[in-house]
């Protein structure tokens, strides 16, 4: 298995979230849902990404959670991401 993988960069994995960030999804749990602190590295066929995850729930509850993205790369495109993360407590509502 060859380490060397020119179609897949911590660049590619770094645009993949940035497209969560402009969610480019729907967010009906999360509107404010960030993916933030991340960090990548790639190693031929496969890749990880690092985040802090941080959300406001609709009744204002604020979330923050430390997580990571495992990929399996093919032909320069994602083939299997999973994801896993560290639950912590709410961190309570905004103050006003």
């Amino acid at each position: 298995m060859s380490n060397v993988n020119a179609e897949v960069t911590t660049e590619v994995l770094q645009a993949f979230a940035d497209a969560w960030n402009r969610h480019d999804a729907v967010w009906a749990t999360f509107p404010d849902a960030q993916w933030r602190n991340s960090r990548h590295f790639v190693h031929g066929d496969r890749g990880v990404s690092e985040w802090t995850f941080t959300g406001t729930r609709p009744d204002g509850t604020r979330v923050e959670v430390h997580g990571c993205d495992l990929f399996t790369f093919r032909d320069g495109k994602i083939a299997l991401k999973n994801s896993y993360r560290k639950n912590r407590p709410s961190l309570g509502s905004p103050q006003r």
